[in-house]
């Protein structure tokens, strides 16, 4: 039987905490896909080499869905969630994505329906939620 994962990228814990409501809920597996710490997050707009190597240790075979948690920053997926949906083999794979953003999200679905036709993917639907609504 094949399994669903939850994987986020969560700087303050907003992200985090969907997350983890989603994989108690759903008794999902759950993953932080964490490159660096909160002082180190501008690094990832100048360090995507590093990004790509750690999402290409994240071996999602044993997964028949993925739900994606993070953030938005400057109307675009954060580096990290980005290089990560890029980096990740989701052949066959079921895609959700939550995003959370203050201002605006701007062409992020775009660039995921892009993607995720790339990639292959023929089940995507993508959330917003917006954190000044919360």
């Amino acid at each position: 039987m094949m399994k669903s994962l939850v994987i986020y990228y969560s700087l303050l814990g907003h992200n985090k905490e969907i997350a983890e409501n989603i994989s108690k809920d759903m008794k999902y597996d759950i993953l932080e896909f964490a490159p660096g710490t909160m002082l180190r997050c501008f690094q990832f707009f100048l360090r995507h080499k590093k990004l790509r190597k750690l999402a290409g240790k994240v071996d999602l075979s044993q997964y028949s869905s993925l739900i994606a948690c993070g953030p938005i920053w400057g109307a675009k997926p954060a580096p990290a969630i980005k290089i990560l949906l890029e980096t990740v083999d989701l052949n066959d794979k079921s895609v959700k994505c939550i995003f959370t953003y203050t201002q605006d999200h701007g062409e992020t679905e775009k660039f995921l329906h892009d993607l995720m036709k790339k990639k292959g993917v023929d089940s995507l639907d993508i959330q917003f939620r917006n954190l000044h609504s919360c």
